[in-house]
C-alpha cells in the first residue's frame, strides 16, 4: 500500500491526516490511547510539548546565523500584522462589549483564533512550496502560537499579568539548536530529516484533544468566527507579503490555521481573568470548529495561492 503517497497527494496532508485520525479516535473512543506508557506519551496530548520542542531543536539546528536576518526579514512583518490585528481586536471588543462579545461570540474566542496560527501545518505546506527560509520561519511561527499571546492581549485590557518564563522555556530549545547547529555541521545534518519524521506525531498529538461532536455544535457561530479569521487574516498578511514585501504569497496564507493550541488558551485566560470564566466551554467548542476547518481549508488556499502567484521551490 502506498500510504505515504496517497497522504502527501493532499495539501499539509503530513500532519493534517493524522490529525484528522486521532480527533475521530478522541470523539468516538477517547480511551483507546490512554493506556499509560509509550503509547500515550507518543500519540496523546501528553507529548504536544516534547515533540514541539524537539522540532524547535531541528528547526533551529537547520538555521545559519546568517538566514536569522532574512527570516526576520521575511516573515517579521508577516508576524507583526497577525499581531496587531489581534491587538486591535481584542482592545475594541473589550471596550465596546465586554467578555461577552458579540453574535454570541466571546471576545476570549475572537482575540484566541486570531491570535493563533499552526507551525505544524505551515511547516508543511512550506515543505512543498517554500524554502529553507521558510522552514526556518517555524522557531518564530511557533513561539507566536502559545496561549500565553492572547492571554497576553487580554490582559492588556484587563489587567492580567503576563508569564514571561513561558516564553523564554519555549525559546531555549529553537535557540540551542541554532547553537549547535552552527557549531558543529555534523548535527546539522544529523537532524536534517528529523522535521518530516516528527511532523506525523505532532499532528496525533494535536487531533487527540478534539472533540468533533463538541466542535460541530458551535454551528453557525464556528463558522461565522472562521469567515472572520480569514477576512482579518489572509488579506492583511497577503497584501503584506505579496505588494511590500514582494514575495507570492503564500507563505502568508499558509500562516492563515488556527493550532491545536489554541483550544487550550480559553482556560488559561479564565484562570487568568475571570471575568472570562463564564465563556469557557462556548469558546473551546468554536475554537475547536474553527481548527478543524481551518487546518483543513487553509492547505488547499495555499495550494491555491502558490499555484497562482509561485513558489520559492
Amino acid at each position: 500500500m502506498k500510504i505515504l503517497k496517497t497522504v502527501q497527494k493532499f495539501p499539509g496532508g503530513l500532519m493534517v491526516g493524522p490529525l484528522l485520525i486521532t480527533a475521530v479516535i478522541h470523539t468516538w473512543a477517547p480511551g483507546l490511547v490512554e493506556i499509560g506508557g509509550p503509547t500515550t506519551a507518543l500519540f496523546s496530548s501528553s507529548g504536544t510539548m516534547c515533540l514541539a520542542g524537539l522540532l524547535l531543536f531541528i528547526i533551529g539546528s537547520q538555521l545559519s546565523v546568517r538566514q536569522i536576518g532574512t527570516v526576520l526579514k521575511r516573515h517579521g512583518p508577516l508576524l507583526a500584522v497577525k499581531l496587531i490585528i489581534a491587538f486591535a481586536a481584542g482592545i475594541i471588543l473589550m471596550h465596546s462589549f465586554g467578555a461577552k462579545g458579540i453574535f454570541g461570540i466571546s471576545t476570549m474566542a475572537f482575540v484566541s483564533v486570531l491570535a493563533s496560527n499552526n507551525p505544524g501545518v505551515f511547516l508543511a505546506l512550506t515543505k512543498s512550496y517554500g524554502d529553507d527560509i521558510d522552514h526556518a520561519a517555524f522557531g518564530l511561527w511557533n513561539v507566536a502560537c502559545m496561549p500565553t499571546i492572547p492571554l497576553l492581549i487580554l490582559g492588556a485590557a484587563s489587567g492580567a499579568a503576563f508569564d514571561y518564563m513561558a516564553l523564554i522555556a519555549l525559546l531555549v530549545p529553537f535557540l540551542l539548536g541554532i547553537l549547535l547547529g552552527n557549531i558543529d555541521r555534523d548535527i546539522q545534518k544529523l537532524m536534517a530529516p528529523g522535521s518530516m519524521i516528527i511532523l506525523p506525531f505532532l499532528g496525533f498529538c494535536f487531533g487527540i484533544s478534539v472533540d468533533l461532536i463538541t466542535a460541530f455544535r458551535s454551528g453557525l457561530q464556528g463558522i461565522f468566527l472562521t469567515l472572520v479569521f480569514y477576512i482579518l487574516s489572509i488579506i492583511p498578511a497577503f497584501c503584506t507579503e505579496h505588494w511590500l514585501l514582494g514575495r507570492p504569497g503564500y507563505a502568508s496564507v499558509a500562516t492563515c490555521c488556527v493550532a491545536g493550541l489554541a483550544i487550550g488558551a480559553p482556560s488559561q485566560i479564565a484562570h487568568a481573568v475571570p471575568e472570562h470564566a463564564p465563556y469557557l466551554q462556548t469558546a473551546a467548542a468554536q475554537i475547536a470548529l474553527v481548527m478543524i476547518l481551518t487546518t483543513v481549508i487553509t492547505p488547499f488556499l495555499t495550494k491555491f495561492a502558490a499555484g497562482k502567484f509561485g513558489t520559492a521551490a
